[in-house]
């Protein structure tokens, strides 16, 4: 029943997309369906009339050859013409159902819902959605056509010998569990070789992915990644061996009946037109119709049965659609206006896994003129504070006040659009360097811009800003800290009243690295900084310090130095290195 449902509801979601479009070709191949019964027909008076069974003379033959001709003109165009059409349509069908994923994927507000297994699970198995939709509409379209030509057939013999229609029927019975049990195979197949297909694809991409070529040569990783893909390959292609000697065994022994049972009939026919009792024209019709009528029959069976991998994929697909935010979002939101004043962390408590606390009821006040340090060692929480901050995720305990007010009320695009950031792990866009930098413009009439993240490396480029940046679509290649920079330019041109920085600047040079610090430093709007290099924020108003999770103190450089004995061996370990050298 459930399987039904499924497929109704896949049936109807994929209407929706082309009505008009969808209506015509059912139509079409209503009417393709219909065509071999009337040339079935044609044949037998045709084959009686040179027999002698009926007569005519000349334009009687003339006229049945003109109409044979005429249906075989019409299929031919009409099979020809849907499968130009059906080519387009499912071009177009796809593109609108992969449009609605991505606009699915765009509705998330939060990130926590990217992370669950389940959804990189469901998103990888409907990313070949353009194949599944292809496949679905071309098996749809055969299954209708033999349906059609199943019934026009049937009633054909059914005015004629009643029992070959059931003679079938019960020869197909071992095809029909064949087809059902090839199905549970197929599907099978393809949970147990996407496992394998999605570990060998991880092995290959990291082979052959630009961005992994140093290290592969430098630490001789190709012999061990190569060793690993092949051997997923071989596993690949066994399981692959494995699965089609399982099918073809069983296909070859549902047909195999099916086949032996038209030939018993074709015998039997062949001798009542031997003795008399049949025409030689129904004879030639029962022969022409006989496979056929067999191979519809089976064709609407079968695709029922070959539809569990479909079903499964729909079932994936709607499942995806249904998906819920991890972020709950007011039905009500207040409008956010104006700019980020100050925000209030009120026993914040945090965990990915709803297990394990990363933050452990933390709480501080940060007000517009703040320029903000955040502190501590690796897994101290630092980052996940930018988060909460940014709203990609909600707390489990505690609350966020933003302007004194709690940050779950107001519209989250709103407030977001008050938040600039740069990342620790910067995304590479491979677009032009302006589209990177969200310019506006031209660069020479963005002199700070300039200044303040370091873009006068752009000014080599060959067609300045305009230019193509990395690989993917044949642009320039940059450096790691050029790629930085750019990432840096993007945060601080984005227009904000809060800007979020976690460890900026991995990738530039030391002098950049001052220049940008003293920049983020002096910076008349809100700036939350995450850094290791404590000698770079002792200019910060205040500073936050974290451990395991907790706050364990506040304040400014010069009094954390004395009032926070963690802070002082932070940045006492540090400042060693350099005294010591």
């Amino acid at each position: 029943m459930k399987k039904l449902k499924t497929f109704f509801a896949a049936f109807r979601f994929i209407f929706k997309q082309s009505p008009l479009s969808t209506f015509f070709l059912v139509c079409l191949t209503l009417l393709e369906g219909a065509v071999p019964a009337v040339l079935a027909l044609i044949m037998r008076n045709l084959v009686d009339a040179v027999t002698g069974g009926i007569s005519g003379g000349v334009d009687f033959f003339a006229k049945l050859i003109a109409m044979w001709m005429a249906a075989m003109v019409i299929q031919q165009a009409i099979s020809t013409f849907l499968r130009l059409s059906i080519d387009t349509y499912n071009v177009k069908t796809s593109y609108r159902i992969g449009k609605k994923i991505i606009e699915k994927r765009l509705q998330f507000a939060g990130v926590a819902v990217f992370e669950e297994l389940k959804f990189q699970t469901i998103y990888e198995r409907i990313s070949d959605s353009q194949y599944r939709i292809e496949n679905f509409v071309n098996n749809f379209r055969y299954w209708f056509k033999s349906i059609v030509e199943f019934v026009s057939i049937f009633i054909l013999f059914l005015n004629f010998e009643f029992w070959i229609p059931l003679a079938i029927f019960i020869s197909i019975i071992p095809g029909i569990f064949a087809a059902k049990k090839i199905a549970k195979i197929q599907v099978e197949q393809e949970d147990t070789i996407h496992d394998i297909e999605r570990e060998a694809g991880y092995y290959r991409n990291i082979l052959i992915a630009p961005s992994t070529a140093r290290e592969i040569k430098l630490f001789d990783f190709g012999n061990l990644f190569y060793s690993k893909f092949k051997a997923k390959s071989k596993e690949l292609i066994l399981k692959n061996s494995k699965f089609r000697g399982k099918i073809a065994a069983i296909d070859f022994a549902g047909t195999g009946v099916r086949i032996i049972a038209v030939a018993v009939i074709m015998f039997i026919l062949s001798q009542k037109a031997s003795d008399g009792t049949l025409s030689p024209g129904l004879l030639a019709m029962f022969l022409q119709s006989v496979f056929a009528f067999s191979s519809a029959m089976l064709t609407i069976i079968e695709f029922w049965a070959y539809q569990d991998s479909a079903i499964a994929f729909f079932d994936r697909l709607f499942t995806f659609f249904d998906m819920k935010d991890k972020l709950v979002l007011s039905k009500n939101p207040k409008v956010f206006a104006g700019k980020i004043e100050s925000i209030e962390f009120k026993n914040v408590s945090f965990s990915y896994n709803s297990k394990d606390f990363v933050l452990k009821k933390v709480s501080f006040k940060l007000n517009s003129d703040d320029i903000t340090a955040i502190v501590g060692e690796n897994g101290a929480g630092k980052t996940t504070i930018i988060k909460l901050i940014a709203r990609f995720y909600d707390p489990n305990e505690g609350s966020i006040l933003v302007n004194g007010v709690d940050l779950k009320d107001f519209d989250l695009n709103e407030y977001q659009k008050a938040i600039s950031a740069v990342f620790q792990d910067y995304v590479k866009y491979h677009i032009s360097a302006a589209e990177n930098i969200l310019l506006k413009g031209d660069l020479d009439k963005n002199k700070d811009l300039i200044n303040q993240a370091g873009l006068d490396f752009i000014d080599s480029f060959p067609d300045k800003e305009k230019t193509l940046v990395g690989t993917f679509f044949g642009g320039l290649e940059l450096s790691g800290g050029q790629w930085q920079r750019l990432a840096i330019a993007r945060g601080l041109n984005k227009p904000h009243s809060l800007l979020l920085v976690d460890e900026p600047t991995a990738a530039i040079d030391p002098i950049q690295e001052r220049d940008l610090y003293e920049t983020l430093l002096s910076k008349k709007e809100m700036t939350i900084l995450v850094t290791h290099r404590l000698g770079s924020i002792r200019k910060a108003n205040r500073i936050l310090v974290l451990k395991e999770g907790s706050l364990v103190g506040q304040g400014a450089h010069k009094d954390l130095m004395n009032t926070c004995p963690y802070y002082n061996e932070l940045y006492s370990s540090q400042a060693e290195m350099y005294i010591n050298s």
